[in-house]
């Protein structure tokens, strides 16, 4: 992969592209102005490697995703009544977008699937692909 597979959105001043991941197409992004001083094929080899890192961990992914779902309900009544199993919530939401930062840690967008009511969830991940924190907002 390489940054001819990028385009510059020049009005926002980030480098764009969209591609497949889980089924999803998703919008890779990372700012032009953030990246000035690094070789930008090196960079976009290093995004591609992030990449891969994000498909080969779902389960993990899931698995954080799903951990925010007890405590957001309003009623725990609620939760006791109406189930919902790790499959069925992780089937609901969808990824969306991935922003890459200067150290290429990055934050994976999700779409909730009006799971949490519409918002979106945001994973974020530091250069490490440590998770650092999952959270819904909006």
């Amino acid at each position: 992969m390489s940054l001819q597979e990028y385009t510059l959105n020049q009005p926002l001043g980030r480098y764009e592209k969209n591609t497949l991941i889980f089924g999803n197409q998703v919008r890779i992004a990372f700012d032009e102005q953030e990246t000035a001083l690094f070789d930008l094929e090196e960079y976009t080899l290093q995004i591609e490697n992030r990449l891969d890192w994000v498909k080969a961990n779902k389960e993990l992914l899931d698995a954080e995703l799903f951990a925010l779902y007890p405590g957001y309900l309003e009623d725990e009544d609620d939760w006791e009544e109406n189930p919902i199993s790790e499959q069925e919530f992780v089937n609901r939401i969808q990824i969306q977008a991935i922003n890459f930062f200067q150290d290429l840690s990055f934050q994976i967008f999700y779409n909730d699937g009006d799971t949490f009511w519409g918002h979106s969830i945001i994973i974020e991940v530091n250069e490490n692909c440590d998770i650092d924190q999952t959270t819904i907002w909006g």
